[in-house]
């Protein structure tokens, strides 16, 4: 579609709830979710090959924090092209049994 992203994501597991990051970020995203097999995968659509498979100590329900930084820059080898930078960082923890995912 005439654009082009590289994403960087870090992505922490926590015991309890961690304090939110004090880098800047544009965008942050409150949520929840549950998990049966102790693991999620990172991925994307477009980006198979390169998923992560991520362990968690625990299955069951869980917290998420996401944040988001995304900045147009110019990529020398695609002049025409929309370019976007962006940094992610999501953060988990177990959260308790009567959190419903959203």
């Amino acid at each position: 579609m005439g654009e082009t992203t590289d994403v960087v994501v870090d992505f922490e597991v926590w015991t309890a709830e961690p304090a939110p990051s004090m880098s800047p970020f544009d965008d942050r995203f409150d949520g929840a979710f549950i998990v049966d097999t102790e693991r999620v995968v990172l991925g994307s659509v477009t980006g198979s090959p390169a998923d992560v498979i991520i362990e968690l100590p625990d299955p069951g329900p869980f917290q998420l924090r996401a944040f988001r930084t995304s900045t147009p820059t110019v990529n020398t080898d695609f002049p025409d092209l929309d370019y976007r930078r962006e940094r992610w960082l999501l953060q988990t923890w177990p959260s308790s049994a009567e959190t419903e995912p959203t």
